[in-house]
């Protein structure tokens, strides 16, 4: 039986009543509704019982904003550790609505019509085929389209799978790492390369403009397990530093956007290093939405040219037998 969960909207409440120095228990009672009455009684019981909040919390929390607190719980208090969480957690919401909105219409379109393809290959065309030969019509060309057409059906599938079995590979963590270390080093300042980098700076920011220091804003990243790339970044970003390099010498590494060193070089001249990566976030937010937007147009335009030339292929193909016909 599954326990019911604290929305989002509760622990937001909740982190604004803990912002005001409320003790907890009353923070819990401010939050009382008639839909989570029961559920804040329970978490009540168990505080006055001496456990622990962190302990108690962590069966109520929705997965999303649990994966960012219980690594955040190591390094500060449940107070900090909400209130930074539910911050990371909004912005994974926002990008993550966006990038759907982006990309599922082509990428819907794309497993559709691959989809449509081979069910006509396999239960359509060769009884079209097969309608034509009764005709003793010359197939010709269309016998050669058939096999053209059975090909690019079979590859376009093939690829189809073999990005879903991608995407099931890398869901390991230790593996996310690897490929991204892969494209860092063969193809720097790719997407994926750029997209990550961004998502670094923003949680980079976010920390600093909740008055964290640096050093202490990239232990609180290298801890975030479900975010191993974030980790990893964040992992060099500090050895670099601790070698004594400056923020500027920190960013050039292959891990990282070459762009974004540009940024800090400027904001060490404009001694606002915050407002130079502010800048690199929506600069690299664009080139995303860009990058995103033209792949998203060629699927579509591939997707839409390759169904208009077999709806006229099959169109001549089904005029064949009236042809054939008109010769008796």
């Amino acid at each position: 039986m599954n326990r019911k969960l604290l929305s989002n909207d509760d622990l937001n409440y909740l982190s604004s009543l803990l912002a005001t120095s409320l003790p907890l228990g009353n923070c819990l009672e401010l939050l009382k509704t008639k839909r989570n009455e029961k559920l804040v009684d329970k978490i009540r019981n168990e505080l006055h019982s001496g456990q622990l909040a962190e302990e108690i919390f962590k069966s109520y929390l929705p997965k999303g904003i649990k994966s960012y607190l219980l690594p955040l719980l190591r390094r500060m208090s449940f107070k900090d550790s909400l209130a930074l969480g539910l911050m990371f957690e909004k912005r994974h919401l926002t990008l993550k609505k966006s990038f759907v909105s982006k990309v599922s219409y082509p990428c819907l379109l794309l497993v559709f019509a691959i989809v449509g393809l081979l069910a006509f290959d396999v239960f359509g065309l060769d009884s079209i085929i097969s309608v034509l030969e009764m005709f003793n019509s010359d197939l010709g060309i269309y016998a050669t389209f058939r096999i053209v057409y059975r090909i690019a059906v079979v590859m376009l599938f093939s690829l189809l799978v073999a990005i879903f079995l991608l995407v099931f590979y890398f869901s390991h963590k230790k593996r996310q790492v690897l490929a991204y270390l892969f494209i860092s080093k063969h193809f720097p300042d790719s997407l994926i390369h750029i997209l990550f980098c961004q998502e670094f700076i923003s949680l980079f920011l976010i920390c600093t403009r909740k008055g964290y220091k640096t050093k202490d804003t990239l232990e609180l990243l290298k801890g975030l397990d479900n975010m191993p790339i974030i980790a990893f970044l964040a992992f060099h970003m500090d050895e670099s530093l601790m070698a004594g390099n400056s923020l500027k010498d920190a960013s050039i590494q292959p891990y990282f956007d070459t762009s974004l060193a540009r940024f800090i070089k400027i904001g060490a001249y404009s001694l606002d290093y915050e407002e130079m990566l502010a800048s690199y976030v929506e600069l690299a937010n664009k080139r995303i939405d860009k990058a995103v937007a033209t792949t998203s147009l060629i699927v579509q335009i591939m997707v839409y040219a390759f169904i208009g030339i077999l709806i006229a292929v099959v169109y001549q193909i089904l005029f064949l037998p009236m042809k054939a016909l008109t010769t008796f």
